[in-house]
């Protein structure tokens, strides 16, 4: 999982997660031994992510200072019922968004974990066999977005669905191919980004129309997760050979990732 912020970047394998510059040359641990790492998001000043702990998926966070290191040790829970997965924040309301793969529902609280809100429900076995329903907010749109299975019920096609971030304008975005984990959007090129099995799709947020990115590949792995520093138009995926991670340009003024500037960065 990865999540960009400002200069640094946040990544995490099962047990670990890592703080990097995103230029890669420098690689700290700053949280270990914990287990099923799953989503990272930060917001005011502090860190989220999803792990289980004695057998129950929770939501904790630890607090940062400016620099985006670790202020101490000490973790918190702030959603400890239910069955999470992805998680997004709206940095404008601060509020925290997850997929509750248990009771099928996408809710919301505030980031102490209070004022619960069901924002919608989700629609497969899918999204609990897979424990993973990828979601994230157009921060410019005021926008949700989810996987979720289309109407159809058919496991090999699966839709990308949006609302309001009140719940409110529920409906399907597009529909997208199995396996789908990941979402990201890039406001300089109002697109949404999602993974699929090997693929990698480019969505236009005002039309829905969707561009092929990329389909299998040597260094591509089965589900890769996806970053955006919105700030510096860096793209960041996910891919399990090293593990390393890879960096592009997401080209604003193209519909195509530009991948002569690819570089990578492998944990230890």
């Amino acid at each position: 999982a990865g999540s960009a912020s400002a200069s640094v970047l946040y990544v995490a394998t099962d047990t670990d997660i890592y703080l990097t510059d995103q230029e890669g040359e420098s690689v700290l641990k700053v949280i270990a031994g914990r287990n099923d790492l799953r989503g990272l998001a930060w917001a005011d000043n502090r860190l989220f992510w999803v792990e289980t702990d004695n057998g129950i998926r929770k939501i904790r966070s630890v607090r940062l200072d400016k620099s985006g290191f670790l202020t101490s040790g000490i973790i918190y829970d702030v959603i400890t019922e239910g069955d999470p997965s992805s998680i997004a924040i709206d940095h404008v309301a601060n509020r925290l968004y997850w997929a509750d793969s248990q009771n099928l529902k996408i809710k919301s609280s505030d980031l102490d974990g209070n004022d619960v809100t069901e924002i919608a429900e989700l629609h497969s076995e899918w999204i609990q066999s897979w424990n993973a329903a990828g979601i994230v907010i157009d921060h410019a749109g005021g926008a949700l977005y989810w996987m979720d299975a289309n109407d159809a019920g058919d496991s090999y096609s699966l839709a990308i669905r949006k609302s309001n971030l009140d719940g409110s304008g529920v409906g399907d975005f597009a529909t997208t191919y199995a396996n789908g984990v990941n979402l990201a959007i890039d406001k300089h090129s109002n697109s949404l980004f999602s993974t699929s099995g090997f693929r990698l799709h480019r969505y236009s947020l005002q039309t829905a129309e969707a561009i092929k990115l990329m389909d299998g590949g040597g260094f591509m792995t089965t589900h890769p997760i996806i970053a955006i520093d919105e700030s510096r138009g860096f793209f960041f995926r996910t891919d399990e050979n090293g593990p390393r991670i890879w960096r592009m340009n997401t080209l604003a003024d193209y519909p195509y990732l530009n991948f002569d500037s690819s570089t990578y960065m492998t944990l230890p």
